[in-house]
């Protein structure tokens, strides 16, 4: 609900700037109202009650009614280029390291829906994301960080080593 308001002002404040972002306000309403859709979905869970099968059909889609609303016309002519992102966040000077954050390729995601009495198990997929130190002097650019991708696993954090099953 947080989320709408946000964008709700956000929407509020291009209009008055009156900068020309032609697709954003429609793409911007589009996202309120899944927003909206999903906080339905939340109470009515919490509540107990069971969804129906249209509400299932469209958490089925959502990931893809969700990418035509982020994706624009230009698009990014380079698959490679969604993913594998890296920044150095923190410096530590006396031990020359920087403090390196990254994500990578998705991660599959399976969630156990309860459904009154009976469950069923819906996919999808998550960011992930990667955090480890590196010398300060060979920092990591975004090109050199996709070159690594064989080695990205070994760059998980504890906590995400944790919940995340290991193939």
């Amino acid at each position: 609900r947080k989320i709408d308001e946000t964008m709700a002002q956000l929407a509020k404040k291009l209009d008055s700037f009156g900068i020309d972002v032609s697709p954003i306000p429609e793409k911007i309403k589009q996202f309120r109202e899944e927003l909206k859709f999903l906080a339905a979905v939340s109470d009515s869970e919490l509540a107990g009650k069971p969804l129906s099968e249209g509400t299932y059909n469209h958490l089925r889609y959502l990931g893809s009614g969700m990418r035509s609303i982020v994706d624009f016309e230009r698009g990014i002519p380079n698959p490679e280029e969604k993913c594998d992102i890296i920044a150095d966040v923190h410096t530590v000077q006396f031990k020359r390291q920087v403090l390196e954050e990254g994500i990578g390729a998705p991660f599959d995601i399976y969630v156990i829906v309860g459904e009154g009495e009976n469950a069923r198990v819906c996919h999808g997929v998550i960011f992930s994301y990667y955090e480890f130190k590196w010398d300060m002097a060979d920092r990591l650019t975004d090109e050199k960080w996709r070159k690594m991708r064989h080695r990205h696993k070994q760059f998980l954090p504890d906590w995400i080593r944790q919940v995340i099953a290991q193939p």
